[in-house]
């Protein structure tokens, strides 16, 4: 169960989120891998992922987690209390992953390295070549969803070590992104709390829901 401090951190991102990528569906607890991320933020043709650790929680996991994470999402930023930031040793190699604090004042990216605090306006890291990565995101309805729309002719219930190589093969990289993204707008099965944007029916269809 989330505590009083993540519940709150998770409210400011969703305030920072929603003005920084208008439009996008905000989902808490997203599956990626073995692990679950606490936010994302899903547009059209894009995915950011956004894992909080507030004063309550531990990061002995933290790497593991991000390096998961950046494997899958395009854009994923850490949203981290101060008490972690501000130590003298709180500050670790996050590699492809955008650290982020105070997101609910100015949006302004503070961290802490070997005792001295720096802000900074640094720009995201996207990784634009990770795509077709972003179909393991998926479950196997969503994906023989993609397979069906774009007429790749597999069986109905085709299995996953069948559509995401021909989805792979057969789209763009641009078309896997749009399809991922479409697929996770729709997708109903978010934890009832914390609260998850509704669902975004896929065009002239229903949502796909978990069997």
């Amino acid at each position: 169960m989330s505590s009083a401090a993540e519940i709150a951190m998770r409210k400011a991102v969703a305030v920072w989120g929603r003005a920084r990528w208008p439009g996008a569906r905000v989902v808490h607890e997203l599956v990626v891998g073995q692990r679950r991320i606490d936010m994302a933020f899903i547009l059209r043709d894009h995915l950011v992922g956004v894992e909080i650790k507030s004063a309550r929680d531990v990061i002995d996991r933290l790497d593991g987690q991000l390096e998961t994470f950046a494997e899958h999402i395009p854009e994923v930023w850490l949203a981290i209390d101060r008490k972690w930031t501000d130590q003298e040793d709180g500050y670790w190699s996050v590699g492809r992953v955008t650290v982020c604090g105070d997101v609910a004042t100015d949006g302004l990216i503070r961290t802490n390295m070997h005792g001295r605090d720096f802000t900074s306006s640094w720009p995201a890291r996207i990784r634009r070549r990770l795509t077709v990565q972003m179909l393991d995101l998926l479950w196997a309805s969503e994906l023989q969803s993609i397979a069906a729309r774009h007429g790749l002719g597999l069986p109905k219930r085709a299995a996953m070590g069948v559509t995401i190589p021909a989805i792979a093969r057969a789209l763009t990289g641009d078309q896997i992104v749009a399809a991922v993204c479409a697929e996770l707008r729709a997708r109903k099965a978010f934890p009832r709390f914390p609260a998850s944007d509704a669902p975004i029916p896929l065009p002239h269809t229903t949502p796909t829901t978990m069997l």
